[in-house]
């Protein structure tokens, strides 16, 4: 995530499994780039949902996640469901993985009344982070 603005948070983020670049590959490629919103209604998550995702699904969710909705000019390149999400390890079938950032970011988040737009641009060349990881402009 990177800093603007009206900027609520800011913290690194991965998309996409790692060695994949083409981000049309369902549950593997990066987040297509777009602008998106999230509904603070639609927020999941708390421990008890994070050892049924976490542990017993054996899937790598984090504490909480939240659908991200694709707003009409973005190409989905044939892709669907997608979140912003914690996690424990870096990398993701696709969404917006913010590590263990996620336990400050939500609750922060869930204060918020209405939509909120997340928009997903490419940065390369970064010094701090490999040419290939994402950054989203919430």
């Amino acid at each position: 995530m990177m800093r603007s603005k009206n900027e609520i948070f800011s913290c690194p983020a991965t998309s996409g499994r790692i060695g994949i670049t083409d981000r049309s590959i369902k549950d593997a490629g990066q987040i297509p780039l777009g602008t998106y919103t999230l509904d603070p209604r639609e927020i999941s998550g708390g421990l008890v949902k994070a050892i049924e995702r976490n542990v017993m699904l054996r899937e790598d969710w984090g504490m909480y996640r939240v659908p991200l909705k694709p707003e009409e000019d973005t190409n989905m390149l044939n892709r669907d469901e997608i979140f912003l999400h914690g996690g424990f390890f870096p990398g993701t079938a696709g969404c917006i993985d913010i590590g263990t950032h996620d336990q400050e970011l939500f609750p922060v988040l869930m204060q918020h009344d209405g939509l909120i737009n997340v928009k997903v641009v490419e940065v390369r060349n970064d010094m701090l982070f490999p040419s290939d990881q994402e950054y989203v402009n919430a």
